[in-house]
């Protein structure tokens, strides 16, 4: 098991990268300026002056995220994938536990007004990569990282147009690096907040379009930690199988599965989170480490697709 590490990891130094756009908190106030040169100093250097983080509250404490979250789980296909009593109860029960701070609190508060779709998304991705986690993680103290799993990996988001969120055409080269930027402005913004309460966190932010395999974003680096793996497949598939703007439906189950095998044997995933994937949506959720794939492809993918278009 990889060691919990800060993403600073994943900036180098020598290649220069500076932020694009700024970066805002929810009342705009500025965190980071345009131009700033990405480096490990300049992060670290958040941590020390970000404000004493305040106290984080339990999901069960908070009536509409907790009614929220539990229909999350009963929502298509989610209810189907955890039929397995005894881990729902087990995942249900960490759900209660989880903390947020009052700044993702409010992050997921402006996304459910302001786009619903990264709502849902961040609930979905969240149960889903903690049931794999129970799963598949085996560190001792891994439930205290539990809330990093799922609601904090869009955050960034908070500093992206809702109009490009929501757009519906192929996106611009503009429009796109603007989107990209979610990723290092959420990095930017949980290490301002949450400072050394939580090294993880940053780390998913940071992260999650990354892949094994270097071809990701945003610096094209390999993921460094486990636990981001795991949020990363869990984001391309309910990103997948969920209604989006940009196409005319969700993939259906057996396609984004397809998609996702194709990802993992180019190297972008793991098979062992792939084939926990496949196994809980096979009848009897058979143990993942026998479950076979195959490069077969018998799906349907959407008939109108817009996304990685660029105009």
């Amino acid at each position: 098991m990889a060691k919990l590490s800060f993403p600073t990891a994943s900036i180098k130094e020598e290649n220069n990268n500076i932020l694009y756009f700024p970066v805002l908190d929810l009342n705009g106030n500025l965190i980071a300026q345009e131009g700033t040169p990405l480096s490990k100093q300049f992060l670290w250097k958040i941590i020390q002056v970000a404000p004493q983080p305040k106290p984080f509250l339990p999901v069960d404490g908070l009536p509409t995220l907790w009614s929220d979250l539990n229909k999350a789980i009963s929502d298509f296909p989610y209810r189907d994938l955890f039929l397995n009593t005894k881990t729902k109860t087990q995942l249900v029960a960490m759900l209660k536990n989880a903390q947020l701070s009052s700044f993702v609190i409010d992050g997921l508060n402006f996304f459910k007004d302001k786009d619903p779709d990264t709502y849902w998304h961040s609930l979905h991705v969240f149960v889903l990569t903690g049931y794999m986690a129970m799963e598949l993680i085996r560190l001792p103290d891994w439930e205290r990282h539990f809330a990093v799993m799922g609601p904090l990996h869009d955050i960034g988001k908070i500093n992206v147009p809702t109009e490009i969120l929501q757009k519906k055409t192929p996106l611009t080269q503009s429009e796109l690096r603007r989107l990209h930027h979610h990723s290092v402005a959420g990095a930017i913004l949980l290490t301002c907040f949450h400072g050394e309460k939580d090294l993880l966190g940053p780390n998913v932010a940071l992260e999650h379009h990354e892949r094994l395999d270097g071809s990701g974003y945003p610096f094209g680096v390999t993921i460094s930690n486990p636990i981001v793996e795991m949020v990363a497949i869990c984001d391309v598939y309910d990103a997948l199988i969920s209604p989006r703007p940009y196409r005319n439906r969700p993939f259906d189950l057996r396609t984004g599965l397809e998609v996702l095998t194709q990802m993992t044997v180019e190297g972008k995933f793991s098979t062992d989170t792939l084939r926990f994937l496949i196994s809980i949506h096979r009848t009897g959720k058979p143990d993942y480490k026998k479950v076979a794939f195959s490069l077969e492809t018998r799906g349907t993918p959407p008939e109108e697709n817009f996304y990685g278009l660029v105009n």
